[in-house]
């Protein structure tokens, strides 16, 4: 049982995607809770853009653009798509090139 109020289940340094969810939907804050632990305290993988959409068979999806910079010397930066599907409960990675090539994809899905 969630004994937390569904406001305070997102910290406040997320409030974009506390505006994009449904707190008070299961599923969502259960798939929030796996998004903020897989960002969690280490910070490697860092949100630059996020959105909600649906897939071809309706299924809830919040599509992120972020950046992971490993913590080792020289470790080149990279970019992605990550792809959070609430009612498949999966989680999809897609490497990109850059930065502008992530955000291309973002705004025009293939």
């Amino acid at each position: 049982m969630n004994t937390e109020s569904p406001s305070s289940a997102v910290p406040s340094r997320y409030p974009q995607l506390a505006a994009l969810v449904d707190l008070d939907d299961e599923a969502e804050r259960f798939m929030v809770g796996v998004m903020l632990r897989f960002h969690g305290e280490d910070r490697l993988y860092r949100a630059l853009a996020i959105r909600r959409a649906t897939n071809d068979k309706g299924e809830r999806l919040t599509i992120e653009v972020a950046k992971f910079q490993p913590q080792r010397r020289r470790a080149r930066l990279k970019w992605m798509i990550i792809i959070w599907n609430t009612d498949d409960v999966s989680i999809r990675f897609k490497d990109c090139e850059s930065r502008d090539d992530a955000m291309r994809q973002y705004a025009h899905p293939q």
